[in-house]
């Protein structure tokens, strides 16, 4: 009756919030404003890959947290610490920097995500595992993600190239 007291739900629900938040803070969109064309591109793109990576990934991740795959919880620990750690570095104007001020949406939102990551990690530490559902993903389950990955890679760079013409 009362699922989403659930862990496998409180917790894929804040790694999915997690990868909608950096998702809408594409850069040139109407939060992330602030122009980076002083960076070299290379690093830009690398950049871009691994938030692409971030988030695209972290939405896959939300599917195995709901199967409760024991393996899932100890990777979206990691992708919390990769989001506390991007957002860390831009709020405290060490990466990526810009001549512009950050918009007050933009830090909301960074700071509203920086602290669901904490959230995560805390409430992650008391999660008890079933050794039943500890599995490992088949062939087919790897082909998608792999696809889906190298898809979200290619399209980044792609646009990160365009953005810098």
């Amino acid at each position: 009756m009362y699922k989403v007291l659930e862990p496998r739900y409180y917790l894929s629900t804040i790694i999915f919030l997690l990868a909608v938040l950096l998702t809408i803070l594409i850069p040139g969109g109407p939060i992330e404003t602030r122009s980076f064309s002083h960076i070299d591109a290379s690093i830009l793109v690398i950049f871009n890959i691994f938030l692409t990576f971030l988030g695209m990934s972290s939405f896959i991740l939300v599917l195995f947290l709901l199967k409760e795959i024991k393996w899932s919880y100890y990777l979206a620990d990691i992708f919390s610490i990769f989001y506390i750690g991007v957002y860390l570095l831009d709020l405290f104007k060490i990466f990526p920097t810009s001549p512009d001020n950050m918009p007050s949406l933009l830090m909301i939102i960074e700071i509203v995500s920086t602290i669901l990551a904490i959230l995560f990690l805390l409430l992650n530490r008391n999660k008890k595992f079933d050794n039943s559902n500890n599995i490992e993903l088949n062939k087919n389950y790897r082909k998608y993600v792999l696809i889906a990955l190298t898809l979200g890679i290619v399209i980044v760079s792609f646009a990160t190239y365009s953005a810098m013409k």
